[in-house]
């Protein structure tokens, strides 16, 4: 690893040498405001693979301003943290939503699947963004519907198969749903798509929005706002 090399993006592991010591990272790192957006998450659970449990350890994805030099960064994060740099493991990443679907080991079931609430970061929306645009291919009518029969909220459908397959929910849904809407009005129907319509636009519209923080409190408004369940 070039210390000298340079970039905006940059992927960190630290390993914990005393009891609840990344936790208190977690805290100065979002007090200390050293990455423009970052995303960060407590291993505690992973397995060696002579079947020994993993050192407990911290994973960030940071992202600064402009290009800085991986040794600038690792001397900032070792005085702003009060971290040695022995504990510390830095590189440079060229494909933040890969890391960030990391942090939860998304994509490779054979490890420890950690929960996407336990991520902390400085930006909400900007995270969930994020992490759906890293699910963003396209999907088949069958693999859409196969979420849908299992009953996947509105939130769960936006994490795991991402915005754009989630505006295709109107139609599959309308389909899928025929059957059971048949004791309803046409006009209940119609104004209930409408609603789903509005809610994802609204929901697309928080998520992708520059101004701001958003939270998931304000994402669950307006799923309620809508009358769907969270």
């Amino acid at each position: 690893m070039n210390l000298k090399s340079k970039s905006k993006y940059f992927c960190i592991v630290i390993n914990e040498k005393a009891p609840n010591e990344l936790e208190a990272i977690q805290v100065r790192l979002y007090d200390c405001a050293i990455f423009q957006f970052y995303a960060s998450i407590i291993h505690d659970k992973d397995i060696l693979s002579n079947g020994n449990l993993k050192v407990k350890h911290l994973h960030i994805y940071g992202e600064k301003s402009s290009q800085i030099a991986l040794e600038t960064l690792l001397n900032e994060l070792c005085d702003k943290l009060n971290l040695n740099k022995e504990q510390i493991s830095i590189d440079k990443t060229s494909n933040d939503f890969l890391y960030i679907q990391y942090l939860t080991h998304k994509n490779d079931t054979n490890k420890y699947q950690y929960d996407f609430k336990d991520i902390k970061t400085n930006n909400e929306a900007e995270l969930l963004a994020r992490y759906t645009k890293a699910y963003k291919q396209a999907l088949t009518e069958e693999e859409i519907t196969d979420h849908l029969r299992n009953d996947k909220t509105l939130t769960d459908l936006i994490k795991n198969i991402g915005l754009d397959n989630t505006k295709r929910y109107l139609t599959i849904y309308n389909q899928m749903r025929k059957d059971t809407l048949e004791t309803m009005t046409e006009t209940q129907i119609k104004n209930r798509i409408l609603d789903l319509n509005d809610c994802i636009n609204e929901l697309c519209d928080l998520i992708y929005s520059n101004y701001g923080i958003t939270t998931i409190e304000k994402m669950e408004k307006i799923l309620h706002k809508y009358n769907f369940k969270n």
